[in-house]
Formats: structure tokens, sequence, C-alpha cells
């Protein structure tokens, strides 16, 4: 968008999508709770991973390989 905010954008993958946007508070879009979750974390043998509650409550987990060296 023209100040630079993420207006929606969208992720698919095998059909299902995932859509986000930056925080708009006069559409009613909150940011994200910085108590409600954590950062990437590098967490063998899981590999790195982050942890957050979607707006219902729901807990996800996203995780990727790790390359060392």
């Amino acid at each position: 968008m023209a100040d630079g905010k993420v207006g929606h954008v969208e992720l698919v993958v095998d059909g299902a999508r995932w859509m986000m946007a930056d925080e708009f508070e006069s559409a009613g879009v909150a940011g994200p709770d910085p108590t409600r979750g954590r950062g990437p974390e590098d967490s063998p043998p899981a590999g790195r991973v982050a942890v957050f509650r979607d707006p219902f409550g729901h807990r996800w987990l996203l995780n990727t390989g790790v390359t060392t060296g």
C-alpha cells in the first residue's frame, strides 16, 4: 500500500490458503500479542521452531531444518 503497510497477502499450500495483513485499527485488525508466542529458536532435533496462538486460541508450531556450517 502507499503507506508501506501490507493490506493483504496470501500463502497457498496444496490448496489451503493462509491470509495475513498488517495491523489496521480502523478495520478492527489487531497486531499479535507479544506475550502469546515465541520467536524462532533452534531446538534440536526438531530444527528451527516458532510457536504462536491465533486469535481463536489455537496453538501453531512452524519448523524447518537448520543447516550448519
